[in-house]
């Protein structure tokens, strides 16, 4: 039992060194930490005592060290790198290889360029602040802090620059460098009070974030973005393609009057114009006019004119009007015009949304919506829906025309070969007239105009005569429970052992309905009827006896037209 416990127990403690051992390899050696307490130690002697706790080497020429300087400092939990940039001041620069750190002489620098490097810091805790931005206030050169609150930025050599740094949760940072031999610069940074998490702070910036994230950001450059509160202002941008331009890493994060992109380009805003070879990419609004061969997406207001081969897509709303080869995408309101040779996307609209094949509107909208196929509108459209088609909608206030019409409830008139509205007339009727003893009718739209289909039999002997017919109508309200119909239905008729020709009923009828009760009513009327019969002689072809009598009767070649006055009695349900 003792030998298992000792066996257990030396396998806890190997597993404990393999674990330290495999950590500390996992940071890479310029990153790792070390105490030294130095007095009058060699330099030397100092990079053994680093390679021992940071378990790494080092690899050098020996004359690249002086021999003779004796050291007399303290390092408390220092990285290897912030070691370093103390013992040699910018003079020898370091490279890590694998598990080696390979230190050279510094090559000359250039005379245009500087690069500065170093540590970001909290001021109060010294703890490093990985992901904070740098960068030159005058050329918009930037970097980053890497995981360890490393950084590296190449700005031009000018007098004295102004280096800003900001990082969300802590106080932007202002510092003037003043060139001292070394580009050896630390930073350090004064927390603010604890703020609401980021996620919560903007969820509008975040939405964004995740909009653009997959074709612009890595890591660092998402960075970038939480960090800056206020954009900063430039008149002009010119880019060949995102992040390659005037503007360098920080072009998310300007706002400019003019945007130049010779392929495509990425910028804060626009404030007057922007055009792009193939397509512009804009983090927050535009003004007032943007072109761009193949695409324009913005994640804010959109203000003027918008031109694009193939779409728009925008994550806000649109004051203007946005022109589309396949389509227009609008996450907000449009206030103006959509016009695509496919289909528009909008939260709602407030003018027109005119669409080759179709058109969507999500929200409320006023105006029009005119589809070469079809439209639809979730929420509640004051105006008109105008399809080849096909209109669908929640609530319409107005018309819709359209060879098919759909809503939930239409204040209003449907135009069109069916239309139907959930709160709208709906109606079986059963009736009877002179020509025709049992008719079976559907009716269905609003009561200012309606559609309806009708099927008939007229039984005479063994050959009985069949009408099916369609037709259009209208109500007026007399009072609560009374109504008057005016209907014009047209018919084809046609008996089984006939062949079929052109015999044709036309009737209008006008009809008092009185409600006996919520589900029925009874509806009488007269009716004016026209019969346009055939006259060719073949058997079951005497549709032109119909006719129980008539006030007029015209012949015309193999034509025959009867006109009599009748009359329509109906049961109604709803």
């Amino acid at each position: 039992m003792e030998k298992v416990v000792n066996k257990v127990l030396a396998s806890i403690v190997c597993i404990g060194w393999f674990s330290l051992g495999w950590a500390q390899q996992s940071v890479p050696p310029l990153e790792r930490k070390v105490t030294l307490d130095l007095n009058g130690t060699s330099v030397k002697e100092t990079l053994q005592l680093m390679e021992e706790q940071g378990e790494y080497q080092f690899a050098y020429r020996t004359d690249l060290i002086d021999q003779n300087i004796q050291l007399t400092r303290t390092y408390t939990n220092k990285t290897t790198r912030a070691v370093l940039n103390d013992l040699f001041l910018g003079k020898v620069s370091y490279k890590e290889r694998g598990n080696y750190i390979i230190l050279r002489e510094a090559s000359a620098t250039d005379e245009k360029s500087v690069i500065l490097s170093g540590y970001i810091s909290n001021k109060e805790t010294g703890e490093t602040i990985p992901y904070a931005t740098i960068y030159d206030s005058t050329s918009l050169s930037a970097a980053s802090s890497n995981e360890y609150g490393y950084y590296n930025l190449t700005i031009k050599n000018t007098e004295n620059p102004l280096i800003t740094v900001k990082k969300f949760g802590y106080r932007d940072t202002s510092i003037q460098w003043v060139q001292s031999g070394t580009s050896v610069f630390n930073i350090s940074l004064e927390a603010l009070p604890m703020m609401v998490d980021s996620t919560d702070v903007d969820t509008t910036e975040n939405a964004k974030l995740n909009w653009f994230q997959r074709f612009l950001f890595t890591e660092e450059r998402k960075s970038k973005f939480k960090n800056f509160g206020k954009t900063l202002q430039r008149k002009t941008q010119v880019s060949l393609v995102p992040y390659v331009g005037s503007n360098g890493e920080l072009t998310g994060k300007t706002t400019v009057d003019y945007s130049f992109n010779t392929i495509g380009g990425f910028v804060g805003g626009v404030r007057i114009l922007e055009i792009g070879g193939i397509f512009n990419l804009d983090w927050d609004s535009v003004s007032y006019f943007q072109m761009a061969g193949i695409f324009n997406k913005v994640g804010g207001h959109q203000r003027g004119a918008q031109f694009a081969g193939i779409t728009n897509i925008n994550h806000s709303d649109v004051h203007g009007a946005q022109f589309a080869g396949i389509t227009n995408i609008t996450s907000g309101e449009v206030i103006g015009a959509q016009s695509a040779g496919l289909i528009n996307f909008a939260d709602g609209f407030v003018g027109a949304q005119i669409g080759g094949i179709g058109n969507y509107s999500y929200e409320s909208s006023r105006g029009a919506q005119i589809g070469g196929i079809f439209n639809k509108s979730y929420g509640k459209l004051e105006g008109a829906q105008v399809a080849g088609i096909i209109n669908m909608a929640d609530k319409v206030e107005g018309a819709q025309i359209g060879l098919l019409n759909f809503s939930e409830e239409i204040d209003g008139v449907p135009i069109g070969f069916l239309s139907y509205s959930k709160k709208g007339l709906h109606q079986v009727e059963l009736s009877t007239n002179e020509l025709f003893q049992a008719n079976l009718a559907f009716k269905t739209g609003v009561n200012q105009f309606y559609n309806s289909f009708v099927w008939g039999v007229h039984f005479e002997g063994a050959n009985p005569t069949f009408q099916l017919g369609y037709g259009i109508g209208s109500s007026v309200g007399i009072s609560p429970k009374t109504r008057i119909f005016f209907d014009l239905q047209a018919s084809h008729l046609q008996r089984k052992s006939a062949i079929v020709r052109p015999n044709g009923l036309l009737k209008l009828t006008t009809s008092f309905q009185w409600q006996l009760s919520p589900m029925m009513a009874i509806a009488a009327g007269p009716s004016i009827n026209a019969l346009v019969a055939e006259t060719s002689y073949f058997p079951g072809n005497d549709f032109n006896t119909l006719a129980p009598y008539s006030f007029y009767d015209y012949a015309s070649g193999n034509s025959n037209l009867q006109v009599w006055a009748g009359g329509h009695l109906a049961l109604r349900f709803f």
